[in-house]
């Protein structure tokens, strides 16, 4: 499995149904990898095109006004969120490229 479709309305409900940034990444995560709970690390960063990215940006930014308006708005999302890179050109909205990284199993 190289590329899944995120569905776009599961992810908006992440956001809904959580009050952790971690909680609403992790989930993201597991979207990508259903074997998430078996994975020991991932090097490297799933990646998506730079709308996706930026739709995906906005929503944690929403979120942690809300949530947390202690922390730079988004940041979880900066730092440890997927990528976006300019060979992503052929990614379509909500597709994830999981080539970009390597899988390491527990």
């Amino acid at each position: 499995m190289n590329r899944i479709i995120l569905d776009k309305e599961k992810v908006k409900l992440l956001f809904e149904e959580n009050s952790h940034q971690s909680d609403v990444l992790v989930g993201l995560y597991r979207m990508a990898y259903p074997d998430y709970d078996q994975i020991a690390k991932i090097d490297g960063w799933p990646t998506i095109n730079q709308k996706t990215w930026m739709t995906i940006a906005g929503l944690f930014r929403d979120f942690d006004i809300e949530h947390h308006p202690e922390v730079m708005s988004g940041g979880c999302w900066l730092n440890t969120g997927f990528s976006t890179l300019a060979a992503t050109e052929d990614l379509k909205d909500w597709e994830v490229d999981l080539t970009t990284c390597e899988v390491i199993l527990k």
